[in-house]
């Protein structure tokens, strides 16, 4: 079968930013201001209908991103090996169908800083809540 690969508009989108209102400390009081952020999406990929590993991402270049992860994580070994790759940014999901059968380890979820942490999500428990009552004022961060 032929490889088969597509994308929503939505995936080619360029320079994804999200406007924001935010507060600034500086010169020992608060500010308003505003200012753009880079978009970030999870990006859920399926491998042969099964779901693998949640991806949180620029909405950009996800056909590239989808198959340059699958192969640095020794999921393929060559482009031919995806039969089938379809990628929506708006439902932040990509499906991929591999011409063989794949072993894949249990869902993870990579978190933001050089694409490599990941936690291993058992849905059945919880994480605990953290209190405390320690209050910082930016004052004693800033210096």
């Amino acid at each position: 079968m032929d490889t088969i690969m597509t994308a929503s508009p939505s995936e080619e989108r360029q320079a994804p930013v999200c406007e924001v209102v935010s507060r600034r400390w500086s010169g020992g009081h608060w500010s308003q201001i505003e200012g753009s952020v880079p978009e970030e999406l999870p990006l859920a990929i399926y491998i042969n209908s099964q779901e693998w590993v949640v991806i949180p991402c620029s909405p950009h270049n996800l056909i590239c991103l989808v198959m340059g992860f699958l192969r640095s994580e020794g999921v393929i070994s060559r482009p031919e090996e995806i039969t089938y790759l379809r990628v929506c940014a708006g439902e932040g999901v990509a499906e991929v169908k591999l011409s063989t059968p794949a072993t894949l380890p249990m869902r993870r979820v990579l978190t933001s800083g050089c694409g490599q942490g990941s936690i291993f999500i058992d849905e059945k428990e919880k994480l605990p809540t953290i209190g405390g009552d320690l209050k910082i004022n930016p004052s004693q961060v800033v210096t």
